[in-house]
């Protein structure tokens, strides 16, 4: 089964998924990757990009819940096409778990066709109704303090804000 299949196209992840599942077949990896047209060195250039784990791994992971109070980000919270970490990062609006990609802003914009260029340091940017976070179909991806999954776009408690608040927001 094509499980890579679940990550975006041309992303790091992909490219590494896409190279197991290849591997599994007997065969060598074959994509390109930021530009590098060499499958070998295009594949190191993305085991790079995406640092340590696994892209099966987990975007979200219970035994490391997310202590409010400490304000920091859970390991697994990293943007899946550039690799960023320590950034606030959004996710796609009412899709399942099993199928959500993490963006930083500059990706989220891109795939969204959006314009970021007035977003301030709490990740809000001008829109037809005024200021909002949200980036086309993507919303701020805060996790639970669980770490089981991620709040819903209205249910997100006051002290749940201080963790993506307190990242920065271009990698």
């Amino acid at each position: 089964m094509k499980k890579f299949l679940r990550f975006l196209p041309g992303s790091a992840p992909f490219v590494i998924g896409h190279a197991i599942w290849k591997r599994s077949r007997g065969k060598k990896p074959s994509m390109s990757f930021n530009g590098e047209r060499g499958p070998a060195k295009a594949l190191r250039l993305a085991r790079e990009m995406f640092g340590e784990g696994s892209p099966y791994d987990p975007i979200v992971n219970p035994s490391q819940p997310v202590n409010y109070s400490m304000i920091t980000a859970p390991a697994s919270y990293r943007c899946c096409l550039c690799g960023a970490r320590g950034v606030k990062l959004w996710r796609e609006y009412q899709t399942f778990l099993d199928h959500q990609s993490l963006l930083c802003a500059p990706c989220a914009a891109r795939i969204g066709n959006k314009d970021i260029s007035d977003i301030d340091s709490e990740g809000c940017r001008s829109s037809l109704g005024g200021r909002t976070n949200q980036i086309g179909w993507y919303i701020p991806a805060v996790p639970t303090e669980q770490n089981d999954t991620f709040w819903g776009y209205s249910s997100v408690p006051q002290e749940g804000w201080g963790v993506v608040a307190q990242t920065t927001l271009r990698p």
